[in-house]
């Protein structure tokens, strides 16, 4: 059974509601404090955002080639409308589950390995052990950034990482990348009696999204994966929202669109091909009024995760299991980007509870959570 002292760490931590896009301040500090009873050394990073912060700690002699990175992110999404049986933010327990907000995703990874961490003789480990702690992976992994140019800066850099989303601990090798943009259309407004005269944004926005549908025919077309519950790139279309009235034509249409890209296929690649839909509609538009546009605002990008060309550690955090792929996104990627070592993302609970209602993880989960991370751990020792 897991450890009282896990369930309490688990507490504190879903204790703080640390939003994307809220300070994160308070738990960073909890997690160096607990870290620093372990004999890490910890360092608190800036972010992207003055009130946001990163962590990176690290057990074990640094400069040692070969260590492993444990990586997780700190933010959580909000809980605003959503009917919650109890507390989201004070931990429940009730028949073998842990309820809370972040219990999936993914503060029980984050209990579990600092739990595991207690455990560890820093003085015996002759490769490092290192955790890093993010912000704002819920807003398209914006947070990561500065704390991947520090990592990357170090003396000796992780020699592989693992990336604790709730995967039910199935070691994951691959999984999509995505881009996201706002869209705003822009049009020219005139009285609806006279509607030639204008250009009707919502109307271009209209047959601009026809486009994208036809051009995701497309993309199904040209590669697929079966490991994915969609085997191949995907276009959605958010929000939306223009004009306001029937009788005046529409001079302004917003709305947000992703692509979800195949680990092989560039996100932004396939975010260029999307804007090229949009030129010939912009063309015709400033034929009637040349201030008319369709202009794209990146929102969030991030790269998908690729097998590694070596599956070794793959298999050593699999323990011999096929590793798969998984729909969701995460910032493995951008640490396998960035630090060009092997990544798998797996972690205790089930993805299929993240953002939800009465977000829950099993208690049995974080038991198996926390023995991974203690046998990754003894391998530092050899």
């Amino acid at each position: 059974m897991t450890s009282d002292g896990t369930l309490a760490v688990l507490e504190h931590l879903i204790a703080y509601p640390t939003i994307a896009g809220q300070p994160n301040g308070e738990l960073v500090a909890e997690v160096a404090e607990r870290l620093e009873r372990t004999g890490a050394a910890v360092t608190i990073l800036p972010a992207h955002r003055d009130d946001a912060q990163n962590l990176h700690a690290v057990l074990g002699p640094s400069d040692a080639p070969g260590g492993l990175l444990l990586a997780a992110h700190s933010d959580v999404v909000a809980v605003d409308g959503q009917p919650w049986t109890h507390d989201p933010f004070a931990l429940h327990i009730e028949h073998g589950r842990a309820y809370g907000r972040g219990t999936a995703d993914m503060k029980g990874f984050l209990a579990a390995a600092l739990t595991a961490m207690t455990e560890v003789d820093h003085r015996g480990l002759r490769r490092p052990l290192h955790l890093a702690l993010s912000s704002d992976e819920e807003l398209g992994c914006c947070g990561v950034r500065p704390l991947l140019d520090t990592l990357a800066g170090l003396p000796v850099p992780p020699a592989a990482a693992v990336v604790g989303e709730p995967t039910m601990l199935r070691v994951a090798e691959r999984h999509k990348g995505k881009a996201a943009a706002r869209v705003h259309v822009r049009g020219r407004a005139v009285h609806s009696s006279v509607a030639s005269r204008g250009v009707n944004a919502v109307v271009f926005a209209s047959r601009l999204i026809t486009g994208l549908l036809d051009l995701q025919d497309e993309l199904a077309a040209e590669a697929q994966d079966s490991g994915y519950t969609v085997p191949h790139a995907t276009i959605g279309i958010g929000p939306i929202c223009g004009g306001v009235s029937v009788n005046i034509v529409p001079d302004r249409c917003r709305l947000d669109v992703e692509v979800r890209a195949l680990p092989e296929q560039s996100p932004d690649d396939l975010m260029g091909r999307m804007r090229a839909r949009a030129a010939p509609l912009e063309a015709e538009m400033r034929a009637v009024h040349p201030e008319a546009a369709i202009v794209f605002e990146p929102l969030a990008s991030y790269p998908g995760l690729r097998p590694a060309p070596d599956p070794a550690f793959a298999r050593e955090v699999a323990s011999g299991e096929a590793a798969v792929a998984v729909d969701f996104g995460t910032e493995a990627g951008l640490y396998q980007q960035k630090l060009g070592i092997p990544v798998v993302v797996c972690g205790p609970g089930d993805m299929a509870q993240a953002h939800q209602a009465d977000e829950f993880i099993a208690v049995d989960q974080l038991t198996r959570g926390e023995d991974l991370i203690r046998g990754l751990a003894q391998r530092l020792y050899g």
